[in-house]
């Protein structure tokens, strides 16, 4: 039987590390794909309507939004999400989520198409965030993103 090529074979161990997040999301009770997300909000809109917030401000505005993770820094703390209409970064703090949607966040990939609900602020270095309150995987991504010199 022939060797499957080294990019295959790597493709492969992704998809069957997905799998098995898949399955521990479905064991969390997590609907991997659901029908519905109620969007507030896009990434656009966020950032036109408080871009003469402050750094370090904090609002009471919730917003729900929904996107593709493009990246995620300190174990999952900050999120990189991208719509249609550009990025918005994601913070996710044990503070503000509960114990299930915590593990729901250890489980998310790179690819995946989450709904994030919670409130805008916009962080001492500047950059204009929502504070997570709830998330909602919308679709689990089986295989990695292309490499950015392919794109999307």
């Amino acid at each position: 039987m022939a060797e499957l090529p080294e990019e295959e074979e790597k493709a492969n161990q992704f998809r069957t590390t997905r799998l098995e997040k898949l399955a521990a999301l479905r064991d969390l009770g997590v609907a991997p794909y659901p029908y519905a997300f109620a969007v507030t909000a896009n990434a656009a809109e966020i950032d036109a309507k408080y871009a003469d917030i402050a750094p370090g401000t904090n609002t009471d505005d919730a917003v729900a939004v929904a996107g593709r993770v493009r990246a995620m820094r300190n174990n999952g703390m900050f999120v990189d999400l991208h719509d249609a209409t550009g990025k918005i970064q994601i913070f996710n703090l044990k503070d503000f989520l509960s114990a299930d949607q915590f593990a729901l966040l250890k489980l998310l990939d790179l690819g995946d198409i989450v709904g994030v609900e919670g409130k805008v602020r916009r962080t001492p270095r500047g950059e204009l965030t929502v504070n997570a309150a709830k998330l909602t995987l919308l679709t689990k991504s089986l295989l990695p993103l292309p490499e950015k010199y392919h794109g999307l």
